[in-house]
């Protein structure tokens, strides 16, 4: 009787015991706020980088990595080339080179004043470079390299240089991502949606999209068979890692396609970024493509 009676009040506390476990909720990520502010998000972006103090101490940047480039459409193939990335304060530097005789470079330079594109070949943009000439408040506003920039252009929001809104939530694969969109200050024909980790607030992806309506044929026939081009670039940032006082990402991807009547294309460029240099002294020639 008495093993009997030990037992069943074992029974009985154990039964307690699972009766509590199944009425506290499991430990788990917790839900994506249905409301936050674009303030919220932009100021815990920012903390993922590193502290304000840190941020302000990193005057410049030069990072190196090595890249991919992929062509998928009318052009096919495969390069393999290096990635620099320079800046200091508003001046940027974003270099492509490869070891090829008809796709030399691609590039983008800004000195706080002029714009300048590379060529793939003497006086050649290529598609991608011709999309980014036309749509130069990408470059000269920040947004191009995300974090990997001291131009980043969340890094001074009260420039008052764009408009920013709340775009909802999404996934990036299996992330959930909070949505803020960008609208340059004096308008763009761009929708420009930055999306950032729900969780620590990394910025993940920036995604462009631009469409151009269908022009006109030689003839009535020839117009009804024309059709709209959509132009379509995403930058994917991964692979955050602290160098120095900061947090940034060292696997940056390109991925720019173009739709219309010449069918499809989808171009990338993948870089693995290996070595970070922070306030070394800049020659400002560098952030003017006319000099490579």
């Amino acid at each position: 009787m008495r093993d009997f009676h030990i037992r069943d009040k074992f029974v009985s506390a154990f039964a307690v015991l699972m009766l509590l476990l199944i009425s506290v909720p499991a430990f788990s990520s917790p839900p994506v706020k249905d409301t936050i502010t674009v303030e919220e998000i932009v100021t815990k972006h920012l903390d993922s980088i590193g502290s304000a103090q840190a941020r302000a101490a990193t005057k410049s940047r030069i990072i190196l990595g090595t890249c991919i480039a992929t062509f998928r459409g009318r052009t096919t193939g495969t390069l393999n080339g290096q990635t620099v990335f320079a800046s200091q304060g508003v001046n940027n530097l974003f270099l492509m080179r490869f070891r090829a005789t008809d796709y030399r470079l691609e590039g983008l330079a800004f000195n706080g004043k002029d714009y300048s594109i590379g060529y793939i070949l003497p006086g050649t943009r290529s598609t991608f470079g011709d999309f980014l000439y036309r749509s130069e408040a990408i470059f000269k506003q920040g947004l191009i390299g995300g974090a990997l920039s001291s131009s980043w252009s969340l890094l001074n929001t009260t420039s008052g240089d764009a408009k920013l809104s709340y775009g909802g939530t999404g996934k990036i694969g299996d992330r959930k991502v909070y949505k803020v969109r960008f609208l340059p200050k004096n308008g763009s024909d761009l929708q420009i949606i930055f999306f950032f980790d729900a969780d620590n607030f990394q910025h993940l992806r920036t995604q462009y999209e631009k469409t151009i309506g269908a022009g006109l044929g030689s003839n009535i026939d020839n117009s009804v068979r024309q059709s709209e081009t959509r132009f379509k670039m995403v930058e994917d940032f991964s692979d955050f890692k602290k160098e120095g006082n900061l947090v940034l990402p060292h696997t940056y991807v390109i991925q720019f396609s173009v739709t219309g009547n010449a069918g499809a294309t989808i171009n990338e460029w993948k870089t693995n970024l290996v070595q970070y240099n922070f306030n070394r002294p800049i020659d400002m020639k560098s952030f003017d493509l006319g000099t490579y």
